[in-house]
């Protein structure tokens, strides 16, 4: 299952030919199964490159200097130059293979997987009233799905995969007249899933829409929206959250944390409030572990907050 763009394009043509170099390699390999030593090495070397500061400031100048500016204004623990290094890293290997891993077999992308937290989705399954998940941007977020699928989850709906199915244009997510439709039908599709005891999915740090809860969130008074806390307490849901993160190595970890707080006793408001700031709260820690998992694009939107 193809979810989401098919691979984050590097604007660069000189950078997507080095990429196609090890798509080549790949494809060329595949038969013999020794397709993942092209993967594997493609990291050692993206990881080499990425720690030189004349390739940072070279190859890839704009975009240290935006992975700086954002360690430094969110407030983020560690040394910038590490976070440099790692975002590059993961924004060369995604260019390179996100859709390609998309496209893997079963057996060799759960090689690639380790799951943590798969027991509180099953258990969450198992009770038959719903699950919501949700999701944060990371530059690998996509393979959440193929890892679904593998594991012989049904994947339910997830709100804005309208946008990204074949045959759209990039025109149609800014199109009111072909966006407002498109969502409105996937939110009642997500509702009818989570009351039947399906499966949803959101991702609970995109910055669209005008119900908003105003938090301090890494040195920005940020607006969480609350379109995945309000479908949870309307159909009384199981709410859990959860990332993709790629190691260095190539290695992919799927995290699915434990189910939110919720008390079905509070008035409704509270209880949708209570659920978006506890995401905010997982979300800021998961940016204080390891923020070079953001897309750049999430980067820039977050320093375009107002500072605290």
């Amino acid at each position: 299952m193809i979810f989401g763009p098919g691979f984050p394009r590097s604007q660069d043509e000189l950078r997507e030919n080095l990429f196609r170099l090890f798509q080549r390699s790949f494809q060329s390999l595949a038969k013999s199964g020794h397709s993942l030593k092209v993967y594997r090495s493609s990291f050692e070397l993206y990881g080499r490159l990425a720690a030189e500061r004349w390739a940072q400031l070279t190859i890839w100048p704009e975009e240290t200097a935006l992975i700086e500016r954002f360690a430094r204004e969110a407030g983020l623990p560690g040394e910038p130059q590490a976070m440099v290094q790692k975002s590059l890293l993961l924004h060369a290997a995604a260019a390179t293979w996100r859709r390609m891993l998309q496209g893997l077999g079963r057996d060799a992308l759960l090689r690639l997987c380790v799951a943590r937290g798969e027991e509180h989705l099953r258990a969450a399954l198992d009770a038959k009233r719903g699950v919501l998940i949700a999701h944060c941007h990371t530059v690998f977020a996509p393979l959440f799905w193929s890892w679904l699928e593998h594991k012989g989850i049904a994947p339910g709906v997830t709100l804005g995969h309208w946008a990204w199915e074949q045959g759209r244009k990039a025109g149609d997510r800014t199109d009111p007249k072909r966006a407002v439709p498109e969502m409105a039908r996937e939110l009642f599709a997500a509702s009818q899933t989570l009351r039947a005891g399906g499966l949803a999915h959101v991702f609970g740090d995109g910055v669209q829409g005008s119900r908003q809860t105003e938090i301090a969130f890494c040195n920005r008074r940020r607006g969480f929206r609350s379109t995945f806390a309000e479908m949870a307490v309307a159909a009384d849901a199981t709410t859990l959250s959860a990332a993709v993160s790629m190691g260095a190595d190539g290695r992919m970890t799927m995290e699915i944390e434990p189910s939110f707080t919720d008390d079905a006793s509070l008035p409704r408001a509270e209880r949708v409030e209570r659920l978006v700031r506890e995401y905010a709260a997982r979300l800021e820690k998961r940016w204080q572990r390891d923020a070079a998992q953001l897309p750049w694009g999430d980067m820039t939107t977050h320093l375009r907050f107002p500072a605290l």
